[in-house]
């Protein structure tokens, strides 16, 4: 999610951008997040974990590694 911090406001209040981020959590992706798009995970009802990677600068390391290790499972409900 790569926003500026109005696009991460405007996008806060839209229904179905709200649902993307939703969507790519409970289907346990891994979600890339510049700081200022952080509006728009907290708008989103999302509590960061383990799979949401907070992008900094030009770095998306972070983000590129865990995306390569797959889904974030400790999502899924315990049964």
């Amino acid at each position: 999610v790569a926003a500026s911090e109005e696009g991460a406001a405007m996008l806060a209040g839209d229904p179905a951008a709200i649902d993307w981020v939703r969507d790519a959590f409970a289907h346990l992706k891994v979600i890339g997040v510049v700081e200022t798009a952080a509006s728009l995970i907290a708008a989103a009802g999302i509590k960061p974990d383990e799979g949401v990677i907070t992008i900094q600068g030009k770095g998306a390391d972070g983000f590129i590694n865990a995306a390569m290790a797959g889904r974030v499972w400790k999502r899924e409900p315990a049964e």
